[in-house]
């Protein structure tokens, strides 16, 4: 004869799975943030503008921090040497005389775009192997 449970023990049995299957999916989502951000680090210093010294210098600074807190992890990816330099290059900005404009060098949004494609595909990828 089979054993009787209560409800209870059910609901405690479910909770706990559904508890630990959580934590899998939370460890699998913070690993593929930070192979994202490393990649968005890599991405970044290939496509950023090289004229001369210093922008050999500008395409080298750029860094990645992974911020775990109780909610998930937070990817940063910033330019450590150069952080100002960023968006004049990215959206152009006038020059000494006041009347032009220096071409715009966008090559932060398109990684940014691309790499929130990647994320979503690698979390569920994840996901599935668990």
């Amino acid at each position: 004869m089979a054993k009787k449970t209560s409800i209870e023990d059910v609901a405690a049995a479910v909770e706990e799975i559904m508890t630990a299957y959580a934590g899998e999916v939370k460890l699998a989502a913070d690993e593929a943030c930070k192979e994202v951000g490393t990649y968005a680090k890599k991405r970044l210093h290939d496509t950023s503008p090289k004229t001369n010294g210093a922008g050999k210098h500008y395409a080298n600074g750029w860094a990645v921090e992974v911020e775990k807190d109780r909610i998930g992890a937070k990817v940063r990816v910033w330019n450590k040497l150069k952080p100002g330099l960023t968006h004049l290059l990215e959206n152009g900005h006038l020059k000494r005389n006041g009347k032009d404009r220096t071409k715009a060098f966008p090559h932060i949004a398109p990684v940014e775009q691309e790499c929130a494609s990647i994320i979503g595909e690698k979390v569920r990828l994840e996901v599935e192997k668990i």
